[in-house]
């Protein structure tokens, strides 16, 4: 009873700080339409098609033939160092249901692949809040490392059929 009464509580405490300061809520929503209008959603809508067209026209195993490698995992991890997340949830989710990896391995993959769009550290980022393209640089190349270490851990257990 407590807890409910708590919660009602703070829930008409926001309420009355939303109608009484409206403005800034109106220009904080307005901001945010726009950050998201003009540099989240370009940088990522395009790596959703991308990242689609991979995985439905089987291109992890075409990339494996080329570069005559037996394990499509390695490609997979390439192909997420370039579409970022959430892309690679989605891939992981496309692979699943094309039935080309075990629903063992989908946490594996997860947490190897866990990378922040390129183009969002290099445009938005790097260009937009730290002035500075070679920090953004270091922070794509450092996520790359990283993930890299933890592929070579994890990514050996998982393989893409």
């Amino acid at each position: 009873m407590l807890k409910k009464f708590i919660i009602i509580l703070v829930l008409i405490m926001f309420a009355k700080e939303m109608l009484i300061h409206s403005d800034i809520i109106f220009s904080t929503i307005n901001y945010s339409i726009d950050l998201w209008i003009k540099n989240i959603f370009p940088s990522f809508f395009p790596f959703f098609i991308i990242s689609y067209l991979l995985i439905n026209y089987s291109f992890i195993k075409i990339f494996a033939k080329l570069l005559h490698l037996n394990n499509s995992s390695f490609i997979f991890f390439i192909m997420c160092i370039f579409t970022g997340c959430p892309n690679n949830v989605l891939m992981i989710k496309e692979l699943y249901l094309n039935h080309q990896i075990k629903k063992e391995d989908i946490t594996k993959l997860i947490i190897c692949t866990c990378f922040v769009n390129p183009l969002f550290i290099l445009g938005t980022v790097s260009n937009l809040y730290l002035f500075n393209k070679k920090i953004g640089l270091f922070i794509f190349f450092s996520q790359i490392l990283s993930n890299l270490i933890i592929f070579l851990i994890i990514g050996k257990k998982c393989i893409l059929n």
